[in-house]
């Protein structure tokens, strides 16, 4: 026969994994979301824009079609299957790190955005062969949502460590 104090841990049990599915499930949905806008709005601009021929939008801003072939902002050319294959590790490590560690990160926003811009850039590399980049700004070189999730990602990261040090 069971007694109060094993409903009790039982109960405990449920509860903490009902908590952990909860956040599971709202971590999994963010990065999906995020994933899912950076391809869409991949999908309109390769589906709207005409190749290399920018449309301004405001001054200095444009839209201007560009296939990717190198890493962030075409460096490294032509080097696809190097680029899938250190893409595909660096989002495992990531995934299976924040697995273990729960997600204490100094920025769980930062890591988030960082995996999202990582596997929207990977899913283009792995389809298409290339990344496709949209946005222009200035003599910047021409850029998508996931590099915007990457750089932000990374400058949260970084902020949010050196804050952390300095304390």
């Amino acid at each position: 026969m069971a007694t109060n104090s094993t409903y009790t841990i039982v109960g405990y049990a449920v509860a903490t994994l009902k908590r952990r599915m909860a956040r599971w499930t709202g971590h999994y949905l963010a990065l999906g979301l995020g994933i899912g806008l950076d391809q869409l709005t991949k999908y309109i601009g390769f589906t709207v824009l005409p190749a290399y021929t920018p449309i301004g939008v405001f001054p200095g801003i444009a839209l201007q079609l560009v296939y990717n072939r190198g890493a962030a902002y075409g460096f490294f050319a032509g080097q696809t299957p190097w680029l899938v294959g250190i893409a595909s590790l660096f989002s495992l490590y990531f995934m299976a790190t924040f697995h273990v560690v729960r997600w204490k990160t100094p920025s769980p926003l930062g890591s988030r955005l960082l995996i999202i811009g990582a596997l929207g850039n990977l899913l283009d590399r792995v389809i298409h062969g290339f990344v496709i980049d949209f946005i222009s700004i200035g003599r910047f070189p021409v850029f998508n949502l996931a590099d915007i999730c990457i750089t932000v990602g990374v400058g949260l990261l970084i902020y949010r460590s050196l804050k952390q040090s300095c304390i």
